[in-house]
């Protein structure tokens, strides 16, 4: 005689025979698809954060430029800045006021330099400035407060900041490695880099790059050389950002944040 279960039972006996192996190769295609589109997803989102790193840049060199061919003289270094937009309501050279700016000494250099084989700090201001000058010109939208005597580069305070985390932009003089001990750490020997725009971080400890993500943007935009060319990269973290075994290079064995980078704009 044929025994007959109770239907709850025969569900259960059902349920107790787990996946079928077709069942399981279904779900774990489902799985490997989606492990796959997050990590493209990523991918993209870190690519377009480089290209706009190198977007922002490509724009601030443009706009400097700009304000050069209008005003006959560089943002941040301008003589006249105060008779044009007014004078910083809290005072020169670092008031943060809420209206007018101060001027630079228009020497055609932005910031410290080197002078008589020290530092030169006087118009160092001038280089929180520059964001002040441009925005009062049109040229680059922000309300940066400019000061800068005593006070750090602060990306989203003083300077513009980057779509990477921790990252903003400055422009400075960096004069030739030969002078003042090569006080700003580049590759030796790599002469005068000029009015450039430096990509680093607030913070002198922390950098806002991995090796690899500097070195795609120096391909991108130049040879993919840390010590030639129109992008370079400060020596002074090696050998984590670079190492010089054989001859200076990017350190992609490093996969910490090291790097920061140099655009140099030839104003």
């Amino acid at each position: 005689m044929q025994t007959s279960f109770p239907p709850q039972i025969e569900l259960r006996q059902k349920s107790n025979q787990g996946f079928t192996l077709l069942e399981l190769a279904i779900v774990l295609s489902i799985i490997a698809a989606i492990v796959a589109s997050v990590l493209v997803g990523k991918a993209m989102l870190e690519n377009s954060k480089l290209q706009t790193v190198m977007t922002d840049a490509d724009h601030y060199i443009k706009a400097a430029g700009q304000f050069k061919e209008t005003y006959q003289a560089l943002p941040g270094d301008l003589p006249t800045a105060t008779s044009l937009w007014g004078t910083d309501s809290s005072g020169c050279p670092s008031g943060g006021g809420t209206t007018g700016t101060c001027n630079g000494n228009g020497d055609g250099k932005i910031g410290l330099f080197c002078s008589g084989g020290s530092i030169d700090t006087t118009y160092a201001y001038e280089t929180f400035r520059v964001w002040q000058h441009l925005n009062s010109a049109g040229l680059v939208l922000n309300s940066l407060s400019g000061v800068g005597v005593s006070a750090t580069f602060t990306p989203g305070t003083n300077a513009p900041r980057s779509s990477i985390d921790g990252g903003g932009f400055s422009f400075m003089w960096v004069d030739d490695t030969a002078l003042c001990s090569n006080w700003f750490g580049l590759i030796p020997s790599t002469g005068r880099y000029g009015n450039v725009i430096l990509f680093a971080s607030g913070n002198p400890t922390n950098f806002p790059l991995t090796p690899e993500e500097a070195v795609s943007i120096d391909k991108k935009m130049d040879d993919g050389l840390p010590g030639t060319g129109s992008i370079r990269a400060p020596y002074s973290s090696a050998p984590n950002c670079l190492t010089n075994t054989s001859g200076y290079q990017y350190n992609l064995t490093s996969t910490s944040k090291v790097c920061g980078l140099i655009f140099l704009t030839n104003l």
